[in-house]
C-alpha cells in the first residue's frame, strides 16, 4: 500500500494506538492505554443490549481523540515503514473487535449465576446510565 506524503507520520506519538504485532506494538503506551479502556468497558459492553453496544466503541474511540495531543489509530506501511492514520471507520471496527475478544467467555461466567459477577455487571452498568454514556431501560 502507498501512502501519500501528507498523510505520513514517521513518529507515532504515546498518544496513538498502533495496529499490528509484537512487543513494541504491544508495549506503546497508546495501546496500553487503549486495552485499559477495552477492560474498563468490557463487561457492561457484553451485559448491553446489542443495540446499544456501538456506544462502547464510540466512547473508546472519542477517549482515545481527546486526548492531549489527540490520539490517532495508526498502520505502518511494510515498505515505507511509515505510519498512517486508519480512519475511524477501521479504528471503530478495530475497538468493536477488541471489546468482543473473551465475551463468550464472560457471558458463560455472567450466565453461571454467579451473584458476584452479576451484582458487577448491575453496577457497573448503573454507573454508565449515571454518567450518560448508555441510555436509561425504560421501566
Amino acid at each position: 500500500m502507498s501512502v501519500a506524503p501528507a498523510s505520513a507520520i514517521e513518529n507515532p506519538r504515546p498518544q496513538d494506538v498502533l495496529s499490528g504485532r509484537g512487543n513494541y506494538i504491544n508495549k506503546h503506551p497508546g495501546n496500553e492505554y487503549f486495552r485499559s479502556l477495552v477492560r474498563q468497558y468490557k463487561v457492561t459492553y457484553v451485559a448491553t443490549h446489542k443495540n446499544d453496544k456501538p456506544l462502547f466503541s464510540r466512547i473508546i474511540f472519542d477517549s482515545i481523540r481527546s486526548l492531549n495531543p489527540p490520539g490517532r489509530f495508526l498502520r505502518q506501511d511494510e515498505k515505507t515503514k511509515v505510519w498512517y492514520d486508519i480512519g475511524e471507520r477501521k479504528a471503530l471496527d478495530k475497538t468493536r473487535q477488541a471489546l468482543r475478544e473473551g465475551a463468550p467467555e464472560l457471558v458463560q461466567i455472567l450466565n453461571t449465576g454467579d451473584d458476584v459477577a452479576r451484582d458487577s455487571v448491575a453496577q457497573s452498568r448503573a454507573h454508565r446510565v449515571e454518567q450518560g454514556f448508555i441510555p436509561r431501560q425504560p421501566a
